[in-house]
């Protein structure tokens, strides 16, 4: 990942799994630290997905780029269909995690949504 034409500082740390509408794939943790020093740890599937090694985005003033927190698969601001935020979108500053699922339940499949469900953050605040 690049922000405004630096790279950022990727180091990995491990191995770990994720768990995607029921199907399990093995991943890379890397610690990255973001250029104001704030260090967070990702897991990526691969550097070959769908949104990796996308051209420059160009943020146009009185908008936001939006990165979602499973870069592998968040329709975020690479994506179409959601794009740069204008400002007079926003409406506060997200404070806790309201809900979280493990994709292992369809919208549909109402009977299997309390085991997808991931209890263990909900109401978790968001640093």
């Amino acid at each position: 990942m690049h922000i405004n034409g630096q790279p950022v500082e990727r180091r990995m740390i491990g191995n770990g799994v994720h768990t995607f509408s029921g199907v399990e794939q093995k991943t890379t943790l890397y610690q990255e630290t973001l250029p104001e020093g704030k260090i967070h740890l990702i897991q990526e599937v691969s550097d070959q997905q769908i949104f990796d090694n996308t051209p420059e985005f160009v943020v146009p003033a009185g908008h936001y780029f939006m990165m979602g927190d499973n870069r592998d698969n968040s329709r975020d601001s690479r994506s179409s269909s959601v794009g740069f935020v204008p400002l007079k979108n926003f409406i506060g500053e997200a404070q806790f995690l309201f809900f979280s699922h493990d994709y292992s339940a369809s919208i549909w499949e109402i009977w299997n949504w309390p085991s997808a469900i991931r209890f263990g953050r909900l109401g978790n605040t968001i640093e």
